[in-house]
């Protein structure tokens, strides 16, 4: 293959020649395989070298920062959220179990340095929401069931017999 001549008839020392192939200065050109040595390859058998982004451009080797290592949630963190949620079959009362185990979770994320933190707090505020809640329709409940159980009519409900 040939390239063309430079337009306008100046030359160009980063054009090939006209009647040579292009060839990278940088590695010498390419000639074609290196004759059989007699290992029967055309070229010698080589170690698998490990890939490094840098030195494929001729760039020096660098240290890659490694990543931190990943923390894991805490357990009763976790439970807590759980607890606090399911506490919506109890009316809310397991609401305070739910809350308990926040606190406890937040301690040992705070002595360990676990993750979890906004889970075990998110626990605590769901817990005591939903037990105040309990509470308050618990108290409800009662008060109607009273208030019914009471209840006296202020008229006699019988026909008038004559």
């Amino acid at each position: 293959m040939s390239y063309p001549q430079q337009p306008g008839g100046w030359s160009d020392p980063s054009w090939p020649p006209a009647n040579q192939p292009y060839s990278d200065p940088g590695y010498g050109g390419y000639s074609g395989p290196p004759a059989d040595p007699g290992y029967g390859y055309a070229y010698p058998p080589q170690q698998p070298q490990p890939y490094d982004p840098g030195l494929a451009y001729g760039a020096p080797a660098q240290a890659y920062p490694q990543a931190a290592p990943e923390l894991k949630n805490n357990g009763l963190a976790i439970a807590s959220l759980v607890v606090s949620i399911m506490s919506l079959l109890t009316c809310g009362l397991a609401g305070i179990i739910g809350a308990i185990l926040g606190h406890v979770g937040r301690k040992q994320i705070r002595e360990r340095g676990d993750a979890g933190d906004g889970l075990a707090l998110a626990g605590i505020i769901v817990g005591y929401v939903l037990f105040v809640m309990g509470l308050l329709f618990v108290a409800f409940i009662a008060f109607v069931y009273d208030a019914a159980s009471n209840y006296e009519p202020t008229y006699d409900p019988t026909p008038y017999h004559t």
